[in-house]
């Protein structure tokens, strides 16, 4: 993504069916969505590890990991951010200070109310709601109406209530990664 300079992604599907509907009724509820991204993140955590762009002299990691959601997939990348955070407390401490999570960007996630941002990883969140006078161009801005607690920076379009992610395209410029210290346990955000 090239507002980030980020040019490896990769993608889950954090709705529990994509195009195909909902193919687990427990996907209908964030806690279901939180402990399937703890699943996914659990088996991918490794690889994605394992595959952060490193210096050709030291050999450090100089990756960084950020998560962007959008929809049904806000609560889903909760929880995949706690497996990544679980598995990179289990390795060495110097290769921990190594790896950072530094953005989660939510974009009009279903059921924030129900959802915390993580408070040591810059999170930002757009909405588009439902409302009198909004451009609606899909008749679904009702699905983000709410804000997850503890989110860092906020940002909710007045004249747009459409739920497509292709409707946040204008946001896009406005995603950033926060800035962190490591305290030699962990990396604190700063605030």
């Amino acid at each position: 993504m090239k507002q980030l300079n980020d040019y490896k992604s990769l993608y889950r599907d954090g709705s529990g069916g994509g195009k195909m509907g909902l193919n687990d009724f427990g996907a209908l509820f964030s806690e279901g969505r939180n402990s399937s991204g703890y699943n996914q993140g659990t088996v991918d955590a490794e690889t994605i590890i394992a595959n952060l762009a490193r210096d050709k002299t030291s050999g450090e990691i100089v990756e960084t990991i950020k998560i962007v959601t959008h929809s049904m997939g806000g609560a889903y990348g909760k929880g995949y951010v706690r497996a990544l955070k679980k598995y990179i407390r289990s390795l060495p401490k110097e290769q921990q200070a190594q790896i950072k999570i530094t953005l989660v960007a939510d974009f009009d996630p279903f059921f924030a109310g129900s959802m915390e941002a993580d408070p040591n990883i810059y999170t930002q969140q757009f909405n588009h709601k439902n409302g009198k006078g909004r451009k609606s161009s899909d008749k679904f801005g009702w699905l983000g109406n709410e804000i997850q607690s503890g989110v860092d920076y906020y940002h909710e379009d007045k004249k747009e209530s459409a739920h497509s992610i292709s409707t946040f395209f204008n946001d896009i410029s406005k995603l950033k990664e926060g800035s962190y210290k490591w305290d030699g346990d962990q990396w604190i955000l700063q605030k």
